[in-house]
């Protein structure tokens, strides 16, 4: 999954000044274990580690058109995230960016960027 940022008005990055709350569509591993659809990349409840914990080149990501690796990328509303189940096996979880995480936002797709992400919970959808 690619995040674009052709359609933000200031394409640097912004520092969350509160914790932000998101969305993410996983596979379920277990009721506390998840991962990644497109990288494989896992995730574990209350824990947001791996990318999160590398250095990030932040000006270099600012500059690009398209961010890939080194983010994390998630919705900001659970509707376009729900929109985005495309296997049997996938699940939305709740997650926030946290307070002084640098972001980045797509503001047509609702999607961020960000380089630090803790899911909270998985969502219950019926």
């Amino acid at each position: 999954m690619c995040f674009y940022k052709a359609s933000i008005i200031d394409k640097k990055h912004r520092i969350a000044d509160d914790d932000i709350v998101c969305y993410k569509v996983v596979k379920k591993i277990s009721d506390a274990h998840w991962k990644s659809i497109y990288y494989n990349y896992h995730y574990f409840k209350t824990v947001g580690n791996g990318h999160a914990n590398k250095p990030t080149d932040i000006e270099k990501l600012d500059k690009k058109y398209a961010l890939e690796g080194g983010v994390f990328h998630s919705y900001s509303e659970l509707k376009t995230a729900i929109e985005d189940l495309l296997w049997a096996d996938s699940v939305v979880v709740k997650c926030i960016i946290p307070k002084g995480t640098p972001y980045w936002q797509n503001q047509l797709k609702k999607e961020y960027a960000s380089i630090n992400l803790t899911v909270m919970e998985e969502i219950n959808i019926d």
